[in-house]
């Protein structure tokens, strides 16, 4: 249940924001493993790829904290396909109020565009193993909300934007 909350959450964030752009989504979502969350289309022409979140925590404790996260790994599968697509891939998280900061992560080439600071999260040795087998290092990207001329933020109005 938890999950499908999760998504419909998701779901009403794409709406918002092709609402907005005047695009429509399709939404791959949780059920499937995918490397990307959707695609944008506008006339039945991929615009866009995105990876879709929504979050608890407000805009004003984002910009305390000054950055938006997203797994490494996924930036450079997404960038793959941007390239292969022609495409621009965007990350995409909305606040606990409704605002959404959308960051545009690759251009059309899959050239990775936006600054970031990655952190490198080595696994302890003494941490329990995944299904018996070793757990892999993971990256997090950070990516900065001041400065960032990749990023946009779309102030809720309520009902719509």
């Amino acid at each position: 249940k938890q999950v499908d909350v999760s998504q419909q959450k998701e779901i009403e964030a794409l709406k918002a924001l092709c609402k907005i752009w005047k695009c429509e989504y399709t939404y791959i979502g949780g059920d499937v493993f995918s490397r990307i969350d959707g695609i944008f289309t506008r006339d039945n022409v991929i615009k866009g790829i995105f990876d879709v979140k929504v979050r608890k925590q407000s805009l004003s404790w984002y910009e305390d904290y000054k950055s938006v996260m997203i797994n490494f790994n996924k930036i450079q599968v997404a960038s793959e396909v941007s390239r292969l697509l022609k495409v621009k891939f965007f990350h995409i998280v909305q606040t606990s109020e409704g605002h959404l900061l959308v960051v545009e992560i690759t251009k059309e080439d899959g050239t990775i565009v936006c600054p970031m600071n990655i952190r490198y999260n080595k696994p302890n040795p003494l941490q329990q193993k995944n299904n018996g087998k070793p757990m892999k290092q993971s990256a997090i990207a950070y990516l900065p909300l001041e400065n960032n001329d990749y990023l946009t933020t779309y102030k809720s109005k309520g009902i719509g934007y």
